[in-house]
């Protein structure tokens, strides 16, 4: 039976919710239930952002979810007798997922049904906690699975157009061409002046990911960014900052973060402006702990002080794919802007949505796209050169990222930090909602070579399939 299912929100939770968490908690508990029920209800009429729904099925009263808006979290289900096994529990979560995104839940111990219909949805165990001495889990939805949902979800709707600017650079990139085309894209902009008041501190966040950019002597482009490009951009700074700071928070030689500054030369520019230009390692920067807006999977980031004290943040990523998100744009270059042990954590709470957190709290002024020369095949350091004699600017990451998403010849689609930030309403990937000065995306787009994993030829390897990621 097709079950029609429509959420209706209730400005407060309605009494009848403390009867059904007893009827529901004594069933699952037994009669220690009925205390617990007790304590949930005083919790849930005073937890802060909490959304609930009247659930109609079919036009009839099918029961209440309650979700923590501020973390996205599911903190009660209550289906009416009968509904759960008639169906409904699917569609209702298509719903929750459609409204909230990558959501969690918190399911009692207890209750063994509710769990293994969540786990068979898509959510995985990740934690167990006692709340009030009964014993809870906490469950995630995978990405995947909700990458895989996403397809047959309501796309969302952007308001407003996001303006991104796209700028030739002469094949010879001498200094003077790379410096005049930089100067060009970001006048398309509305110049420096609209970025960055006379005496502001500045930080210039490159993508610094390893030494595999320059070995034996020898320069291979497309895998950091281009020190002339990051030369430049001092240059257009100079006359308006205070303080210029380059950070960067190595991801691959993450102890070594300074010592990639002295690998690609960064000294030198530090040098030729004493006094004014600065290198900071963000992998040893002390931290500040920042709530994240809107967030999901975790609600709070250790973020670096330079970071939290800019004035102006300008991100500098190159245009280059990415073996597992793609590619490695403006969202994914923030990798390196957290320390060692908050990029230890993404990758177990879910790396792609906590790039997008890491945005929200960040939050750079201006996105430059380093496509001098980008990357293809297998990123981001084992690709190979492409020479794209291209810059990319602007200030909305997701728009930013669409455009050298097209360029490459992918679609936003083949991203999943991009994707799932448009889903959560930071910015568009469609073409009405973009505005693109300069070059035509359509004349620059090529086909990138894509990585391709495959393993079948090893006699090495050990699958491990399942307790993987969130």
């Amino acid at each position: 039976m097709k079950i029609d299912c429509v959420f209706e929100l209730e400005i407060r939770l309605p009494e009848e919710i403390k009867t059904a968490l007893k009827n529901y908690y004594i069933k699952v508990l037994g009669p220690e239930g009925d205390r617990f029920a007790d304590e949930r209800w005083l919790e849930l009429t005073q937890t802060p952002n909490l959304v609930c729904y009247r659930i109609l099925a079919n036009g009839e009263d099918g029961g209440w979810v309650i979700v923590n808006n501020g973390n996205s979290t599911i903190k009660e289900i209550l289906l009416e007798e009968g509904w759960a096994a008639r169906g409904l529990k699917t569609p209702m979560l298509d719903r929750i997922v459609e409204i909230h995104k990558l959501v969690s839940a918190e399911v009692s111990k207890g209750d063994g049904a509710s769990s293994a219909f969540l786990e068979e949805y898509g959510f995985r165990p990740t934690s167990e906690f006692s709340h009030f001495g009964t014993p809870m889990m906490k469950m995630d939805l995978s990405a995947a699975v909700y990458l895989e949902k996403l397809g047959h979800l309501k796309k969302p709707s952007y308001q407003g157009k996001e303006v991104v600017s796209v700028e030739k650079v002469s094949e010879k990139q001498t200094e003077k061409d790379i410096k005049n085309s930089l100067k060009q894209l970001i006048d398309k902009l509305g110049g420096m002046e609209r970025f960055v008041r006379q005496g502001q501190t500045v930080v210039i966040k490159p993508n610094l990911v390893s030494e595999h950019g320059l070995k034996n002597g020898v320069k291979k482009g497309g895998i950091v960014t281009d020190i002339r490009l990051i030369k430049a951009l001092v240059d257009l700074l100079t006359p308006l900052a205070g303080k210029i700071i380059i950070a960067e928070g190595s991801s691959i030689n993450r102890s070594e973060t300074m010592k990639m500054f002295s690998h690609y030369g960064f000294n030198a520019i530090r040098d030729s402006y004493l006094g004014k230009v600065s290198l900071v390692d963000l992998n040893s920067d002390e931290c500040v702990e920042k709530d994240i807006p809107d967030g999901r999977r975790l609600e709070k980031r250790n973020i670096p002080k330079t970071l939290v004290d800019a004035d102006v943040i300008i991100n500098v990523p190159v245009l280059k794919l990415h073996f597992a998100a793609g590619a490695s744009l403006s969202i994914k270059n923030l990798q390196g802007a957290i320390p060692p042990l908050e990029k230890y954590k993404v990758h177990f709470f879910g790396l792609w949505q906590n790039l997008i957190n890491t945005y929200k709290i960040i939050m750079p002024d201006l996105i430059i796209v380093d496509g001098l020369v980008g990357q293809e095949d297998f990123g981001p350091v084992s690709g190979s050169p492409r020479k794209m004699d291209l810059l990319i600017a602007g200030t909305n990451p997701v728009a930013v990222d669409a455009v050298a998403l097209n360029i490459m010849g992918l679609t936003p689609w083949d991203s999943p930090p991009v994707l799932m930030a448009h889903y959560e309403g930071m910015g568009p990937v469609t073409w009405e909602s973009i505005e693109v000065k300069g070059l035509s995306v359509d004349d620059l787009s090529c086909s990138f070579k894509r990585p391709v994993i495959n393993l079948e030829s090893g006699t090495c390897f050990k699958v491990h399939d399942g307790n993987a990621c969130p």
